[in-house]
């Protein structure tokens, strides 16, 4: 099927990849391990918005401890400005 797909697709890849719009909260286990299965850049998007930055450095620390020993980079960037030109 096709999320299957998907999963195998995420695990076998080595470019970069970026996460928008999911914290990787506790259901999304698989695709934590799919992406440490062979580990690639991560840019994880944070929405901002009127959060103070306690609560946006809480969200940094949240997902960098999913990624203990990760051994390549996590860039965070602000969401809203992903895909502006």
């Amino acid at each position: 099927n096709y999320l299957t797909f998907c999963l195998n697709t995420l695990k076998r890849s080595r470019k970069p990849i970026v996460i928008f719009g999911n914290s990787l909260g506790e259901f999304d286990n698989h695709i934590l391990e799919s992406i440490k299965s062979i580990p690639k850049d991560i840019i994880y998007c944070i929405y901002c918005g009127n959060r103070t930055i306690a609560e946006i450095n809480a969200e940094k620390f949240d997902f960098l401890a999913r990624f203990n020993d990760y051994p390549n980079e996590i860039e965070f960037v602000n969401s809203v400005s992903l895909f502006e030109l």
